[in-house]
């Protein structure tokens, strides 16, 4: 059975958190945030990029390297040479690239072993080989996705599942979170193929931020909600929804020299990235939360996980 779920937060935060309280919830699911068993290769893409071999860690030696097998760590259905060759080396002569191509395939065999990577050719492509990553590699990407397969967007119909265990989702997105160390390629070593999948992940982290930030706040963990609001504004500092959502819940908590600083920062950072002014609606959350927590109410928060 599917339903579309409104998380509603305790009685008095006010109409402005609204932004982020319509919430869709998706089917529970594992995410697992390191690797299995009998994974042979670990990479790690999100942050600094590493990769594991027999529980070493080290760094990738050679930037070609690391941007083929993050390339096949992000399309994950196979990528035919032809296409590799056009998103490396866009500019290059096609035998000359060929050439390139032949070259890094052997680096990375012999790099990380030849167990890496995978070849196979099937009629529907005109027998070009398409290159895959190893059955038994495991990449943060592919495992970070994985707990945003399932989800919809806000408003949308969601499972019901979700609902009877909130707190086993927000589990397993703690864990899709803890994954994410840092915005792909963010020591700038790719080309500009890579920048359309770094925003769909910041995108995607930011749904997940949005979606464990009301379910939290049904648990009466308001701490927990605060802490994922935060994340969310470490990942994107000029979003209003989650600025709102923390302006309110800190007057609500009675802390309204932390709602008027988180409105003086979001003030500061739209000035300098867009030239602009917090929007009415953040005017009237700061009003809100000003005037402090309901009289009579009394409020037990926890500590965050994360």
């Amino acid at each position: 059975m599917e339903l579309t779920a409104i998380t509603v937060p305790p009685e008095g935060l006010g109409e402005a958190a609204a932004v982020l309280i319509l919430c869709a919830v998706s089917a529970a699911f594992d995410v697992p945030s390191s690797p299995p068993q009998g994974t042979t290769v670990s990479l790690r893409f999100l942050g600094r990029p590493e990769y594991d071999r027999g529980g070493a860690t080290q760094r990738v030696p050679r930037r070609r390297v690391l941007e083929l097998l993050a390339l096949l760590a992000l399309d994950g259905t196979g990528v035919p040479r032809s296409r590799v060759i056009d998103t490396l080396w866009p500019e290059a002569d096609p035998t000359r690239a060929r050439a390139h191509l032949r070259v890094l395939l052997h680096s990375v065999r012999h790099a990380l072993g030849s167990d890496v990577l995978e070849e196979v050719v099937t009629e529907g492509d005109g027998r070009e080989p398409r290159l895959y990553l190893g059955r038994d590699v495991w990449t943060d990407v592919a495992a970070f996705r994985g707990a945003t397969n399932g989800s919809v967007p806000p408003g949308q119909r969601c499972s019901s599942r979700a609902l009877l265990d909130p707190e086993g989702r927000l589990k397993q997105i703690d864990s899709a979170i803890k994954l994410y160390r840092g915005d792909l390629d963010e020591d700038a070593l790719f080309g500009e193929w890579s920048a359309a999948h770094r925003e769909r992940l910041r995108m995607q982290l930011l749904g997940l931020l949005a979606e464990a930030a009301p379910l939290a706040m049904a648990l009466g963990d308001i701490e927990r909600s605060v802490w994922y609001c935060e994340r969310a504004i470490e990942v994107d500092p000029i979003d209003e929804a989650f600025r709102i959502a923390l302006i309110t819940t800190y007057g609500y908590l009675g802390r309204s020299p932390a709602a008027l600083a988180q409105y003086r920062d979001y003030e500061r950072v739209l000035a300098l990235e867009l030239g602009l002014r917090p929007p009415l609606t953040t005017d009237r959350a700061l009003r809100q939360a000003l005037n402090g927590p309901l009289p009579g109410r009394r409020t037990t928060v926890a500590r965050p996980t994360g």
